[in-house]
Formats: C-alpha cells, sequence, structure tokens
C-alpha cells in the first residue's frame, strides 16, 4: 500500500516538475538540467577569486535556480565606512550589483536563460558569514 501512494505522489508529481523544467521559449530544452550541470561545472573551480575584495565560494542548481554564493574579504563595519565615503547607502550598493548582474545575464546567448524561466540568485556574505546582499535575476526589463 505504501508503495502505491508514493507512485501515485511521484506520478502526480513529475508532470509538474516536467513543465517546470521546459519553459515557454523552448519546450524541448531541460533548463533544469542544465543549470544543474553548469552549477556543477563551475563548482569544480570553486573557491574564485572574483576580484580584490570578494570570492565565489559555492554555487548549486535546483530547479530553475540557479545559485552564486560569494563572500567579501571584509566586515560590515568596512562596507560601511567605504560606503560613507563616497556618500552611498546600502542600499545602493545592492541595486549596483543588481544591475551589473542583470548586465551580464540580459544580454546575448545568456538572454535565452531568462526567457525560459531561469532564476539567478545571489547570496553575498561578509567575511564572517553574515549576509550582506540577497537577490534574483528572473527578468529583463
Amino acid at each position: 500500500m505504501i508503495r502505491f501512494i508514493v507512485f501515485l505522489i511521484i506520478l502526480v508529481t513529475f508532470p509538474a516538475y516536467a513543465d517546470e523544467c521546459h519553459g515557454e521559449y523552448s519546450k524541448k530544452w531541460d533548463i533544469c538540467l542544465f543549470l544543474r550541470q553548469a552549477a556543477d561545472e563551475l563548482a569544480k573551480s570553486l573557491p574564485m577569486q572574483m576580484d580584490s575584495t570578494m570570492i565565489m565560494t559555492k554555487t548549486y542548481a535546483l530547479g530553475k535556480t540557479i545559485t552564486f554564493e560569494v563572500t567579501y574579504l571584509y566586515d560590515q563595519q568596512s562596507l560601511q565606512n567605504h560606503l560613507t565615503q563616497i556618500g552611498r547607502s546600502k542600499e545602493q550598493a545592492k541595486e549596483w550589483l543588481v544591475k551589473k548582474a542583470k548586465d551580464s545575464w540580459c544580454e546575448g546567448d545568456n538572454l535565452t536563460l531568462i526567457k525560459n524561466g531561469a532564476i539567478f540568485r545571489y547570496i553575498y556574505y561578509f567575511k564572517d558569514q553574515t549576509p550582506c546582499f540577497i537577490f534574483e535575476i528572473s527578468q529583463c526589463y
């Protein structure tokens, strides 16, 4: 009986998963598989120095969402001091990061991923692993 119930659950949820992984733009392309493979391939190169202030430490995919975890090489007070010096707020810093990410994902071949429903999640941490910024890119406008 339990096996039958498990079978029914799988049978009912499989089409939903399949539909989720095949976007409106291309029904034949399994974007979930593509993102998982891309995350696995990138993970082989981690940790990766992105610039003098940050390191990408982790990447993984679940469904149509690929997550990039980035660690700043400084603490919260250092960020606040820098933002004060340049006359910017933390929200403006986050808006700049979102813009940079959109500039990357919303052009050329990368745009195909967005059109197929991919979601790019970024989680930025301070060096003590407290979260700093979290945002997602799921559409271009």
